[in-house]
């Protein structure tokens, strides 16, 4: 089994209900990092897009289960899933795109 851990900050979440009623959070991961390039430092960002499935056991803070409320833009967390990786092909110009994307199991907010 592959699993992915992401750390960063939280962009704003929004909360969908699929056709068959059930309910998923989705929302981005940033991280951001410094990157050398010649003499400068040059600050990049990633984000990695996650959905969670099991809004009611799986986030926890401090050690203890919270509820996916006290989630919101700009928090620290630390997300734990397994990667997916979404391909399409460009229409605009057909070059073969891809995605990385994280299937949360858990979601950590970071204090």
């Amino acid at each position: 089994m592959l699993k992915m851990i992401v750390e960063g900050r939280m962009t704003e979440p929004k909360e969908e209900t699929t056709t068959g009623g059930t309910k998923l959070l989705k929302f981005s991961v940033a991280h951001e990092y410094a990157v050398k390039r010649g003499d400068d430092r040059i600050l990049q960002t990633e984000f990695v897009e996650c959905s969670l499935w099991n809004l009611n056991n799986a986030v926890t803070m401090d050690g203890k289960m919270t509820s996916a409320e006290m989630l919101e833009k700009g928090k620290m967390i630390k997300v734990t899933g397994f990667p997916k990786v979404d391909a399409w092909i460009d229409k605009t110009n057909g070059e073969i795109r891809t995605k990385l994307q994280c299937n949360a199991e858990a979601v950590q907010i970071v204090i």
